[in-house]
Protein backbone atom coordinates (compact mmCIF):
# COMPACT_ATOMS: atom_id res chain seq x y z
CA UNK A 1 0.00 0.00 0.00
CA UNK A 2 3.18 2.43 -0.03
CA UNK A 3 4.95 3.36 -2.80
CA UNK A 4 7.82 4.32 -1.31
CA UNK A 5 9.99 3.10 1.86
CA UNK A 6 12.73 5.23 3.78
CA UNK A 7 15.16 4.59 6.25
CA UNK A 8 18.23 6.94 7.27
CA UNK A 9 21.57 5.47 5.59
CA UNK A 10 23.22 4.29 9.21
CA UNK A 11 19.79 2.00 9.00
CA UNK A 12 20.97 0.33 5.47
CA UNK A 13 24.32 -0.10 6.81
CA UNK A 14 23.74 -1.54 10.25
CA UNK A 15 20.87 -3.94 8.71
CA UNK A 16 21.76 -4.14 5.04
CA UNK A 17 17.72 -4.64 4.12
CA UNK A 18 16.45 -5.08 1.08
CA UNK A 19 13.11 -2.57 1.73
CA UNK A 20 10.60 -4.95 -0.49
CA UNK A 21 7.48 -6.56 -0.19
CA UNK A 22 7.95 -10.60 0.60
CA UNK A 23 4.94 -11.62 1.95
CA UNK A 24 3.61 -14.88 0.28
CA UNK A 25 1.44 -14.48 -3.42
CA UNK A 26 2.64 -10.87 -3.50
CA UNK A 27 2.08 -10.02 -7.22
CA UNK A 28 1.95 -5.77 -6.90
CA UNK A 29 4.84 -3.42 -7.58
CA UNK A 30 7.91 -3.11 -4.80
CA UNK A 31 7.90 0.26 -3.52
CA UNK A 32 10.77 2.65 -4.25
CA UNK A 33 13.55 2.04 -1.66
CA UNK A 34 14.89 5.36 -0.72
CA UNK A 35 18.04 5.78 1.70
CA UNK A 36 19.17 8.98 3.16
CA UNK A 37 22.12 9.48 2.64
CA UNK A 38 23.63 13.23 2.93
CA UNK A 39 27.46 11.83 2.26
CA UNK A 40 26.17 9.48 0.29
CA UNK A 41 28.06 6.37 1.92
CA UNK A 42 25.66 3.81 0.71
CA UNK A 43 27.90 0.64 0.20
CA UNK A 44 28.17 -0.50 -3.01
CA UNK A 45 27.92 -4.19 -1.63
CA UNK A 46 24.52 -3.22 -0.04
CA UNK A 47 21.89 -5.22 -1.15
CA UNK A 48 19.67 -1.69 -1.97
CA UNK A 49 22.44 -0.76 -4.66
CA UNK A 50 23.07 -4.49 -5.59
CA UNK A 51 19.35 -4.58 -6.98
CA UNK A 52 19.14 -0.96 -7.80
CA UNK A 53 19.13 -2.02 -11.70
CA UNK A 54 15.64 -4.27 -10.89
CA UNK A 55 13.81 -2.22 -8.26
CA UNK A 56 13.83 1.46 -8.38
CA UNK A 57 16.14 2.82 -5.68
CA UNK A 58 16.31 6.17 -4.25
CA UNK A 59 19.67 7.91 -2.41
CA UNK A 60 18.15 11.47 -0.88
CA UNK A 61 21.78 13.61 -0.93
CA UNK A 62 22.65 17.04 0.16
CA UNK A 63 25.89 17.07 -2.31
CA UNK A 64 25.98 16.45 -6.03
CA UNK A 65 25.27 12.89 -7.45
CA UNK A 66 28.19 10.58 -7.28
CA UNK A 67 28.80 8.41 -10.40
CA UNK A 68 30.00 5.18 -7.86
CA UNK A 69 26.23 4.85 -6.88
CA UNK A 70 24.62 6.17 -10.18
CA UNK A 71 26.71 4.11 -12.57
CA UNK A 72 24.98 0.94 -10.36
CA UNK A 73 21.42 2.00 -11.26
CA UNK A 74 21.08 3.89 -7.84
CA UNK A 75 18.63 7.21 -8.90
CA UNK A 76 20.64 9.90 -6.83
CA UNK A 77 18.97 13.40 -5.82
CA UNK A 78 19.86 16.13 -4.11
CA UNK A 79 18.06 17.89 -1.84
CA UNK A 80 17.89 21.66 0.39
CA UNK A 81 19.36 20.77 3.60
CA UNK A 82 19.63 22.29 6.49
CA UNK A 83 23.39 21.77 9.01
CA UNK A 84 24.03 19.32 6.80
CA UNK A 85 20.51 17.15 6.99
CA UNK A 86 18.07 17.44 4.00
CA UNK A 87 15.13 18.81 4.68
CA UNK A 88 12.15 16.40 5.45
CA UNK A 89 9.81 18.86 2.97
CA UNK A 90 11.98 19.11 0.41
CA UNK A 91 12.76 15.04 0.72
CA UNK A 92 8.90 14.95 0.26
CA UNK A 93 8.95 17.05 -2.54
CA UNK A 94 11.66 15.01 -4.70
CA UNK A 95 10.10 12.13 -4.10
CA UNK A 96 6.31 13.08 -4.82
CA UNK A 97 8.27 14.73 -8.27
CA UNK A 98 10.53 10.96 -8.66
CA UNK A 99 7.00 9.34 -8.24
CA UNK A 100 5.10 11.52 -10.74
CA UNK A 101 7.76 11.60 -13.29
CA UNK A 102 7.68 7.18 -12.74
CA UNK A 103 4.01 7.36 -13.22
CA UNK A 104 4.40 9.40 -16.67
CA UNK A 105 6.87 6.75 -18.02
CA UNK A 106 4.68 3.77 -17.32
CA UNK A 107 1.01 5.34 -17.93
CA UNK A 108 1.61 8.46 -19.86
CA UNK A 109 1.40 12.33 -19.75
CA UNK A 110 -2.11 11.94 -18.18
CA UNK A 111 -1.01 10.41 -15.29
CA UNK A 112 1.11 13.54 -13.77
CA UNK A 113 0.08 14.56 -10.89
CA UNK A 114 -3.02 12.25 -10.51
CA UNK A 115 -2.17 10.35 -7.24
CA UNK A 116 -0.13 11.31 -4.10
CA UNK A 117 2.63 9.42 -3.10
CA UNK A 118 2.17 7.19 -0.14
CA UNK A 119 5.80 6.92 2.03
CA UNK A 120 7.03 4.70 4.57
CA UNK A 121 9.15 5.98 7.32
CA UNK A 122 11.05 3.12 8.25
CA UNK A 123 13.58 4.11 10.57
CA UNK A 124 15.72 5.06 11.90
CA UNK A 125 14.81 7.37 15.10
CA UNK A 126 16.58 10.69 14.12
CA UNK A 127 14.65 9.77 10.72
CA UNK A 128 11.42 9.24 12.13
CA UNK A 129 12.17 12.55 14.73
CA UNK A 130 12.99 15.10 11.47
CA UNK A 131 9.25 14.01 9.85
CA UNK A 132 7.60 14.16 13.25
CA UNK A 133 9.35 17.62 14.27
CA UNK A 134 8.19 18.55 10.36
CA UNK A 135 4.16 17.41 10.73
CA UNK A 136 4.85 15.33 8.06
CA UNK A 137 3.41 11.83 9.62
CA UNK A 138 0.06 11.05 8.70
CA UNK A 139 -0.04 7.72 10.31
CA UNK A 140 2.10 5.39 12.83
CA UNK A 141 2.38 1.74 12.72
CA UNK A 142 3.74 0.69 15.91
CA UNK A 143 5.28 -3.02 16.51
CA UNK A 144 6.08 -3.65 19.61
CA UNK A 145 7.95 -7.02 20.54
CA UNK A 146 7.62 -8.46 24.31
CA UNK A 147 11.28 -8.05 25.23
CA UNK A 148 13.36 -5.15 27.11
CA UNK A 149 16.26 -3.75 25.47
CA UNK A 150 17.03 -1.32 28.31
CA UNK A 151 19.33 2.08 27.08
CA UNK A 152 21.59 -0.29 24.88
CA UNK A 153 18.51 -0.43 22.14
CA UNK A 154 17.95 2.06 19.20
CA UNK A 155 15.52 4.33 20.43
CA UNK A 156 12.43 4.21 17.66
CA UNK A 157 12.04 7.89 17.20
CA UNK A 158 14.87 10.09 17.94
CA UNK A 159 15.52 13.53 20.09
CA UNK A 160 13.48 16.62 18.89
CA UNK A 161 12.79 19.60 21.11
CA UNK A 162 9.09 20.48 22.32
CA UNK A 163 8.58 23.93 23.37
CA UNK A 164 5.93 22.24 25.66
CA UNK A 165 3.91 19.81 25.87
CA UNK A 166 1.22 21.25 23.97
CA UNK A 167 2.75 21.24 20.72
CA UNK A 168 3.98 17.38 21.02
CA UNK A 169 2.24 16.04 18.08
CA UNK A 170 -0.51 13.97 18.93
CA UNK A 171 -2.44 10.99 17.14
CA UNK A 172 -5.55 8.88 17.79
CA UNK A 173 -5.44 5.19 18.20
CA UNK A 174 -7.18 3.23 15.59
CA UNK A 175 -6.49 -0.18 16.43
CA UNK A 176 -4.56 -2.92 17.93
CA UNK A 177 -3.79 -6.52 16.99
CA UNK A 178 -1.88 -9.05 18.10
CA UNK A 179 0.80 -10.39 15.27
CA UNK A 180 2.16 -13.55 16.91
CA UNK A 181 3.97 -12.50 20.26
CA UNK A 182 4.19 -8.34 19.25
CA UNK A 183 1.34 -6.05 19.29
CA UNK A 184 1.13 -4.08 16.62
CA UNK A 185 -0.63 -0.42 17.10
CA UNK A 186 -1.93 1.74 14.56
CA UNK A 187 -2.48 5.31 14.73
CA UNK A 188 -3.79 8.50 12.96
CA UNK A 189 -2.71 12.09 13.21
CA UNK A 190 -5.38 13.66 15.83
Amino acid sequence: MHQAILVGVETAIADDPELTVRMPGFVGIQPVRVVLDSRQRLPLTSKLVKDAERLPTVVITVENPNNRLTDAGVTVIQVAHSEGRPEPRAIVEALQGDFDRRLVERFGEEASGSTAMNLMIEGGGQVAASFLSAGLVDQIEWFRAPMILGDEGRPAIGAFVLKDLASAPRFRRLAVEMVGDDLWERYGKA
